[in-house]
C-alpha cells in the first residue's frame, strides 16, 4: 500500500509549493494582506441565547407568554446603593432625577423603579427624621410592601429595571455603546451621592463579548511564544524555532480573516478555533520539521524536504481530515451556535494544514540554513524516551487484550455517569464586576432572573373573576411553599396581592399598569407568579426548581392550566438535550475516523487497532471529570471530541511509519518495535506543544475556556501515553501486525 494512497494525496500540495516556492510565497502574502484587510469586519458577541433551540416547545411556549406579557428579556438591572452621610432628601430628589434621565435615554424603552407609581414620594412628603435613607426605604417597603421588588432598606439600595430598546440590543456593538452612556448618565445625575453597578442579561452579554477579545489576544500571544519556546527546546536552535512558528502565525490572520469575511460574530463557543487552529499547525510543523531534519546530515536542501514531505506528508493530512471531521461532527447537533463551531472548527484545520504545507517550502528555499539537522545529534531525551517506549510496550497477548477490554467496560460507566450541567457563569470572567453586582441582586432583590408560574385563563370572560381567584389562590399556596422549601425568593409584587384574600382584585387592578403587565397577560387569557432567580445559575438547580414547582402542582385540579417557563427554564430544558446531542456527536466523530482509516489503509485491523487507545484516552479522561464530581459540560464535550480527532494523528503516524517499514503482512513485530522507537521522539515533541500551548488556555480569565485547555492537555497525553503503550499490542492483538 502506497503513502499516498493513506494521506488522500493531499500532500502534493507541499510538493507543488516546493516546486513553485516563489508562487506560493505569493500567494501567502496575497492571503495574508486579503485576511487583514478583513480584521475590521470582525464582530464579537457574548449573547448566550446563540445557543437556544427556537423550535423547542419550551423556547416558543416561553417566547409566546413573552408576547403576552411584559416582556423583560431586554432588562437591564442599575443597582443604586446610596451613601451613609447622604440627606435623605437630597437622595430621594436625585433618584427621581434618574428615572426620568434613564428615561430619556436614546437607546431606553422604558424604566420601573420605585417611582413608576406618579403618586409615590411626592415633594411634599415627609421624611422620616431617623434612619437615614434606610429608613425612607423601609417606610416605603412598609407602605408599598409590592415596591420590595425596587428597595432594600438592609443595604440602603434600590434597583431601576431598564428595558432597552430592540435596535440598541439587536447588536453587541450598539448594545455595548447604550449601557455605556447608561452607566456615564447615572453617575452623573446622582454626583457622588451613591455607587452604581449594572447587572441582567444584557450586561453579562457585553461583559462576556468583551471578554472574548481580551482573552483571543492574550491567547493567541501566548499560544504564539509558547511556540516558538517548545521548539527551541526540541531543537535547540532559535532559527529552527522562527521556522516552526511562521505557519501558527499564518494559520491565526488567515483564520480570522475568515470570521471577518464571512459576517459571522466570534463567539463563546467560537473563540477557541483560533487558539486551537494555532496548536494544532504548531504541532503538524514540529512532526514535519522534526522528520526533514533528523533524515540528513548535510545542509538542509529541497530534496531532503521533498523527501519529509512524502514520507510525514500523508499522515499529516490524513490526520487533518480527522480533527476537522472531530469538528466537523458537532453539525448533527442541530444547533446553530454549535453548527458555526463545526463550520469554522473544520476551515481552521484545513488552513492549518495549507500554511504549513505553503510556508515550509518557501523558508527552504529562501533560508534554508535556519534548519539545521540533527542526524547525528538529535534530541537525546525524546530518542531515549521512544526507545523506552519501544521496548516496554505489551506484547498484546489475549490475557492483556482480555482485561483492556474489561477496563474499557467498566470506564464506560463513568461515560454515562456524568450528568450534564450549565452556567452562564462558567463564561463571565472571574474577575468581572457583574458579578458581584449579581450576587448583590440575587441576595437582596431575588436576582435579575425570573422563573413565571402561567395559570391559563384563556376561558374565561375576565382574568380576574371568582374561579380564577380562587384557582390563583390555591396556586399561590403551593408555590409560596415549594418556594420556600427551595430557597426561591417570590416576587412581592403578587405574593402581597395573594395574602389579602378578598382584596385580592382591587389591589391587583390598583397597582401601576408597568407592575400590572407583569402579572396579567395583556390579552387577559393568563396571569403569572414570578420567582426571582440568579442570572447566573446552573441548569441542573433550574431543573431541580422546576421539578419541585411542578410536582407542587401536578395536585392541583386545575394543574393542565398551569405551566412553569422563563429564560433559565428554556437553557435547563435546551441544555440537557444539547448535551445529549453533543454526547451523540462524539460517538458519531468516532464512527466517521474509524470508517476513515478503514477507507484509507484499506484493513479492518488497522483502522479498529487505531481506535483502542484513542477510546481509552477519552474514557479515562472523562472518569477522571467524573471522580472529581464535576459536571459533563458543553466545553468538556467540545474539548473531548477535539482531543480525540487531535489523539488519533497519533495513531496516524505509527501507522504512516509502519507502511514505510513494510507492506501487507510483511509487517512483524521486530519492524513494530522499531518503527514506534523512531517514530516516538517526533510524536512526543509534536504533543508536548500542544499540551504546553493548550494547557496556557488556563491562564484564560473565562472559567470554561481554562477548562478547556487543561482537559485537552490532560487528554492528549494520556492519548499520547495510550498510542505508544497500547496500540502496538492492539495492533498485534488484531492481527494487523505479525507476532
Amino acid at each position: 500500500m502506497s503513502n499516498r494512497k493513506l494521506g488522500l494525496g493531499l500532500e502534493r500540495l507541499g510538493l507543488w509549493a516546493m516546486n513553485w516556492p516563489r508562487l506560493s510565497g505569493l500567494i501567502v502574502i496575497a492571503s495574508l494582506v486579503l485576511a487583514g484587510a478583513q480584521f475590521s469586519q470582525l464582530k464579537f458577541d457574548g449573547d448566550v441565547r446563540a445557543v437556544l433551540d427556537p423550535a423547542s416547545d419550551a423556547f416558543v411556549q416561553y417566547s409566546r407568554l413573552q408576547a403576552l406579557f411584559d416582556d423583560d428579556s431586554r432588562d437591564v438591572a442599575l443597582l443604586v446603593q446610596v451613601l451613609p452621610d447622604v440627606d435623605p432628601s437630597d437622595a430621594i430628589s436625585r433618584l427621581r432625577e434618574l428615572h426620568l434621565e434613564l428615561s430619556g435615554l436614546e437607546g431606553v424603552a422604558a424604566v420601573r423603579s420605585l417611582f413608576s407609581h406618579a403618586g409615590l414620594l411626592s415633594a411634599n412628603r415627609p421624611m422620616p427624621e431617623a434612619g437615614g435613607i434606610g429608613g425612607v426605604f423601609g417606610m416605603i417597603v412598609g407602605a408599598y410592601p409590592a415596591l420590595g421588588t425596587f428597595v432594600s432598606p438592609d443595604i440602603s439600595s434600590l434597583v431601576y429595571l431598564i428595558r432597552m430598546k430592540d435596535d440598541a440590543y439587536r447588536t453587541n456593538a450598539g448594545l455595548e455603546q447604550s449601557l455605556s452612556e447608561l452607566e456615564q448618565k447615572a453617575i452623573s445625575t446622582l454626583g457622588g451621592t451613591a455607587e452604581t453597578e449594572l447587572t441582567g442579561r444584557p450586561v453579562l452579554r457585553v461583559e462576556i463579548a468583551r471578554s472574548i477579545v481580551e482573552n483571543l489576544a492574550l491567547l493567541l500571544a501566548a499560544g504564539i511564544g509558547l511556540a516558538f519556546l517548545v521548539s527551541a527546546f526540541i531543537f535547540g536552535s532559535a532559527g529552527t524555532a522562527l521556522v516552526c512558528t511562521l505557519p501558527p502565525i499564518v494559520c491565526i490572520v488567515l483564520t480570522l480573516g475568515v470570521f471577518g469575511a464571512s459576517g459571522v460574530s466570534v463567539t463563546y463557543l467560537t473563540v477557541i478555533v483560533p487558539v486551537l487552529a494555532l496548536v494544532i499547525c504548531s504541532a503538524d510543523t514540529i512532526v514535519l520539521v522534526y522528520k526533514a531534519m533528523s533524515s540528513t546530515a548535510t545542509e538542509m536542501g529541497a530534496s531532503a524536504f521533498s523527501s519529509a514531505i512524502r514520507t510525514v506528508g500523508p499522515a499529516s493530512s490524513l490526520t487533518s481530515v480527522t480533527t476537522a471531521l472531530a469538528f466537523a461532527s458537532f453539525g448533527f447537533a442541530g444547533n446553530r451556535a454549535i453548527s458555526e463551531l463545526a463550520v469554522f472548527g473544520a476551515i481552521g484545520v484545513c488552513i492549518a494544514f495549507v500554511s504549513m504545507m505553503l510556508l515550509l517550502p518557501v523558508v527552504v528555499h529562501l533560508r534554508p540554513r535556519l534548519m539545521k539537522p540533527f542526524a547525528l545529534s538529535a534530541p537525546r531525551q525524546l530518542v531515549r524516551m521512544g526507545k523506552l517506549m519501544a521496548e516496554g510496550a505489551p506484547a498484546g497477548r489475549p490475557a492483556f487484550m482480555i482485561a483492556l477490554g474489561a477496563v474499557l467496560i467498566v470506564l464506560a460507566c463513568g461515560h454515562f455517569a456524568l450528568q450534564p450541567s450549565y452556567s452562564v457563569r462558567d463564561y463571565v470572567p472571574r474577575d468581572a464586576e457583574v458579578l458581584a453586582a449579581e450576587e448583590t441582586l440575587d441576595q437582596y432583590f431575588g436576582g435579575s432572573a425570573r422563573l413565571h408560574v402561567v395559570l391559563d385563563t384563556s376561558g374565561s370572560p375576565a382574568p380576574l373573576d371568582a374561579e380564577n381567584l380562587g384557582r390563583l389562590a390555591e396556586l399561590a399556596a403551593v408555590v409560596s411553599k415549594t418556594a420556600e422549601e427551595n430557597g426561591i425568593r417570590l416576587q412581592p409584587v403578587l405574593f402581597e396581592a395573594l395574602r389579602t384574600g378578598d382584596g385580592t382584585r382591587s389591589l391587583l387592578n390598583a397597582i401601576p399598569g408597568q407592575l400590572r403587565s407583569q402579572i396579567v397577560a395583556g390579552d387577559n387569557s393568563a396571569i403569572r407568579i414570578s420567582l426571582g432567580v440568579s442570572s447566573l445559575q446552573s441548569t441542573d438547580a433550574t431543573v431541580r426548581m422546576v421539578e419541585a414547582l411542578e410536582e407542587g402542582v401536578s395536585g392541583l385540579s386545575f394543574a393542565s392550566r398551569v405551566r412553569v417557563t422563563g429564560f433559565n427554564a428554556v437553557l435547563s430544558d435546551n441544555f440537557p438535550r444539547l448535551l445529549d446531542q453533543m454526547r451523540l456527536s462524539l460517538f458519531i466523530c468516532i464512527a466517521l475516523v474509524f470508517v476513515i482509516l478503514w477507507i484509507v489503509t484499506r484493513r479492518f485491523a488497522l483502522a479498529a487497532a487505531c481506535m483502542v487507545p484513542n477510546l481509552l484516552s477519552v474514557l479515562i479522561v472523562e472518569n477522571f471529570i467524573w471522580a472529581l464530581g464535576l459536571d459533563l459540560n458543553l466545553t468538556n464535550l467540545i474539548g473531548l471530541t477535539i482531543a480525540f480527532g487531535i489523539s488519533v494523528d497519533n495513531s496516524v503516524h505509527v501507522v504512516n511509519a509502519l507502511l514505510e517499514a513494510g507492506s501487507g503482512n510483511a509487517i512483524g513485530r521486530a519492524a513494530l518495535r522499531h518503527t514506534i522507537g523512531a517514530i516516538a521522539p517526533a510524536l512526543i515533541a509534536g504533543t508536548l506543544i500542544i499540551c504546553v500551548s493548550a494547557g496556557a488556555m488556563a491562564v484564560s480569565t473565562i472559567p470554561a475556556i481554562a477548562q478547556l485547555g487543561i482537559l485537552m492537555a490532560a487528554s492528549l497525553l494520556v492519548a499520547l501515553l495510550s498510542n505508544l503503550a497500547v496500540l502496538p499490542a492492539s495492533l498485534l492483538a488484531f492481527g494487523a501486525v505479525r507476532r
